[in-house]
């Protein structure tokens, strides 16, 4: 399975800028990550799966980002965010081809951000840019991204179990959503079952070292 595409995470990017925009400030007309020099690149890191992917942007101003993902660059300009909703519309453009109007729902938890729309489902992680000391969730916890549904149960106790396995399916907002395994290990417990509603931050499965008793 591949993983998110460049639109994914430039909605996650843009997602995050929005609610940092939304947030009052004591300059409200000073756009986040505005610097003197116009053309300086902000950055931040997304976790999926395990694997960590950079996204560099460059704020135009009225919630216009020019996101670079690898070797791909876009422009994402939001049209209209709402947290209550978790709804982002956006204006997507892709190189030389024409924009395109889309719209994403979008749930943040603290460091922790989930897109579905047309650019797929998937959870990020925001990687700190200083590490700090925080409770952090039971070791080796799967949890749920949002509140839904389990749709279908791919987890068995014992089961030897690869970074990034798909563990359970979760139907949400319309959509389904994958919980994987963040790392290779066995599986210790499973939750849930199939047809069980679940709440958001709900610990689904738990994945512990293959070696351990």
């Amino acid at each position: 399975e591949s993983g998110p595409s460049a639109e994914a995470l430039a909605v996650a990017t843009l997602a995050l800028h929005e609610a940092r925009r939304s947030e009052q400030r004591p300059l409200p007309a000073l756009e986040p990550g505005f610097r003197n020099n116009r053309f300086q690149r902000e950055w931040v890191e997304l976790e999926h799966a395990g694997d960590v992917t950079r996204v560099e942007y460059q704020n135009r101003g009225g919630g216009e980002l020019t996101i670079t993902v690898g070797d791909t660059e876009l422009s994402c300009r939001a049209l209209a965010w709402s947290a209550a909703e978790h709804l982002l519309r956006y204006e997507f453009t892709l190189g030389e081809s024409a924009p395109m109007r889309r719209s994403a729902r979008v749930r943040m938890r603290g460091e922790q951000v989930f897109v579905a729309g047309v650019a797929g489902s998937a959870a990020f992680s925001v990687v700190p840019r200083f590490k700090r000391a925080e409770a952090e969730v039971e070791a080796g916890a799967c949890i749920a991204p949002m509140p839904g549904k389990v749709v279908k149960l791919l987890a068995e106790t014992g089961k030897v179990v690869e970074a990034g396995q798909v563990l359970v399916i979760l139907e949400a907002m319309k959509m389904e959503h994958s919980v994987k395994a963040a790392e290779a290990g066995v599986v210790k417990e499973v939750r849930v079952a199939e047809g069980d509603q679940v709440e958001d931050a709900s610990v689904l499965v738990v994945v512990g070292p293959a070696d351990a008793d």
